[in-house]
């Protein structure tokens, strides 16, 4: 997984897995987390800004299985 840092929103590049059915994705802005499922067959996924909290702090993804069963969770971006 990579993340990139653009004008308004934090793109990740994830890999597309055949044990992978989803990633869950948690964005932390201004001290709240947002949450996101993006499916695995899907490698490019945008966490923007929020409009009132801004830029997200902190980005963190786990891959699921098909059975629901959640990997282990990476910080794949850090607000420098």
């Amino acid at each position: 997984m990579a993340a990139a840092r653009r004008a308004r929103s934090v793109e990740l590049t994830l890999k597309a897995g055949k044990a992978n059915a989803l990633y869950a994705i948690w964005s932390r802005h201004g001290g709240q987390w947002r949450f996101a499922v993006a499916p695995a067959v899907r490698v490019a996924w945008s966490v923007p800004d929020d409009a009132a909290l801004g830029a997200a702090e902190i980005v963190v993804v786990s891959a699921v299985d098909r059975l629901g069963n959640e990997g282990a969770r990476v910080r794949v971006w850090s607000k420098s």
